[in-house]
């Protein structure tokens, strides 16, 4: 408990009840704090009938070890599923690619016609919606965008 408390000291205090009797009990007294910055976000959801796969990649390092995740919502905003993966090494660009790719093959699996997919890349983003897909996953983003209706970016 002590070293849990100790490590979550070092980066933010969050004034949790946890926090505050772990540095009471260890009479450490008051200590400056990291604050989080608080950022207005707007979301909406999609039109009755179109999908939104909310999608994001990453790696640890550049390249590094890679993986993605994709949260899908319809019209009312509630959350249909989500959907992980890994991809072993990969660079950043590329896990945001696959991410991409994975929520339009889940989409053609549950049998959805009209999706938007949505990433914070916006690099990705142009260039799907311009058709320049990575070599690497072409032949199946192919595959995949000839059985939609539409896809929106």
């Amino acid at each position: 408990m002590v070293l849990e408390g100790g490590l979550r000291m070092k980066g933010h205090k969050w004034n949790q009840n946890y926090d505050l009797q772990v540095i009471s009990f260890l009479n450490l007294g008051p200590r400056s704090s990291k604050f989080q910055k608080i950022s207005i976000c707007h979301w909406t959801p999609p039109a009755i009938g179109v999908i939104m796969f909310c999608c994001d990649g990453g790696s640890i390092g550049n390249s590094g070890a890679a993986g993605f995740g994709v949260v899908f919502r319809y019209h009312i905003c509630r959350v249909l599923g989500t959907l992980t993966g890994g991809i072993r090494i990969a660079t950043n660009y590329i896990a945001e690619a696959y991410a991409l790719l994975c929520a339009a093959e889940l989409a053609v699996e549950w049998n959805l016609h009209h999706i938007i997919l949505n990433s914070d890349s916006e690099t990705v983003i142009a260039e799907f919606a311009q058709g320049q897909v990575p070599w690497i996953i072409k032949n199946r983003w192919i595959k995949v965008v000839g059985k939609l209706d539409s896809i929106s970016f």
